[in-house]
């Protein structure tokens, strides 16, 4: 309320807070996709409460624009929403390599960086690293509010010399 701007743009957080403030103070919204889940509505985890899944739902339906990172999400929100969508593609290009595992990268180093959330998978960089002995690994993220025991179980998990 203190900002005043005429437009708000969000991404992730409070989930259905920003579009109903935007709607009853005939604000500008803006909603700006994180994750192709949000667009599946009736694929939410069913950890997800119902309370979490209208959220989501109210932050898209209630936008002006929806700024998708793919085509999944831009066809969703048109065909399900039909909402104006705005397409704007991650602008890191990562070509695809062949990449002999047999050879050591110049550092020898592997980095994953994410959220300790379950959508992020930061499990699988353990069950690289045992696959790959050759290559040192390191992880660097947030952990998460919500699901504390995915860091914590990673961390416990972790051999100090293959992922740090």
């Amino acid at each position: 309320m203190k900002a005043d701007s005429d437009i708000y743009v969000y991404s992730n957080g409070s989930t259905g807070i920003t579009a109903l403030y935007c709607f009853f103070k005939r604000k500008r919204y803006v909603y700006w996709m994180a994750s192709d889940l949000a667009a599946r509505l009736k694929d939410i985890e069913n950890k997800k409460s119902l309370f979490k899944k209208i959220s989501l739902y109210i932050d898209i339906k209630f936008a002006d624009y929806v700024i998708a990172q793919n085509n999944f999400q831009y066809d969703i929100i048109r065909k399900k929403f039909r909402k104006k969508v705005i397409l704007l593609k991650n602008p890191l290009v990562i070509p695809k390599l062949k990449i002999n595992l047999q050879k050591k990268f110049s550092n020898g180093i592997i980095l994953w960086v994410g959220h300790f959330s379950a959508v992020k998978q930061p499990e699988l960089i353990l069950k690289l690293a045992k696959e790959l002995p050759q290559y040192n690994f390191m992880m660097i993220g947030e952990k998460s509010l919500k699901n504390p025991e995915i860091y914590e179980k990673i961390k416990k998990e972790s051999d100090r010399k293959s992922v740090v």
